[in-house]
């Protein structure tokens, strides 16, 4: 009898949780992203794409976001051939910044790069869909704002084959990029 055996997993410690780095790059300006389900390439793997797997339009603006340790969530659902997604991030008060940041790309779709505090880098979207922001500001015994982006695609998440974490110049090599908007709270 001959069998096979399949290891799943392969994590290091440490194993920490929460997104430190997230990337917003507007889809329309998305050229490509080189996901092995769509593009056959050699050397292909499921689950992975290259360090320069995604492609920007030349002059697109990708919007960089920090974030405090323990303070922006990621989540990923896989319900059969749709996938759905969620980033959350919960800021204090209700900052009129925040709120025309919202204004100015509700109705946009956005390819995330997103960052985890083990170092591993993820691609959400493509060229054809992306995810939705979203933003809930209340007042209540707190004043408190939580942007949020999600979506239902047909593609799974990606992570990226880079050894130093979303360096720019690996991850959008023939783009021209500005970083317009941070949370950090330490800037």
């Amino acid at each position: 009898m001959t069998t096979q055996e399949a290891i799943l997993g392969g994590y290091r410690a440490p194993n920490t949780g929460f997104v430190r780095r997230l990337f917003l790059l507007d889809r329309e300006d998305c050229v490509s992203v080189l996901d092995p389900v769509r593009h056959r390439y050699a050397g292909a793997v499921a689950g992975m794409l290259p360090a320069n797997g995604v492609a920007a339009r030349l002059g697109a603006t990708l919007t960089r976001m920090d974030f405090p340790p323990k303070s922006c969530t990621m989540g990923v659902n896989y319900n059969g051939m749709a996938t759905t997604y969620s980033i959350d991030y919960d800021l204090p008060g209700t900052d009129v910044s925040v709120a025309a940041f919202y204004e100015q790309g509700q109705y946009r779709q956005y390819v995330c790069l997103v960052e985890d505090y083990n170092g591993r880098c993820y691609v959400l979207g493509n060229e054809e869909r992306g995810l939705r922001l979203g933003l809930a500001q209340g007042v209540a015994t707190l004043a408190s704002s939580r942007l949020s982006l999600g979506g239902r695609l047909n593609v799974p998440p990606f992570q990226l084959t880079s050894a130093n974490g979303l360096v720019l110049a690996e991850v959008l090599a023939n783009s021209d990029f500005g970083t317009g908007f941070s949370l950090d709270f330490n800037a």
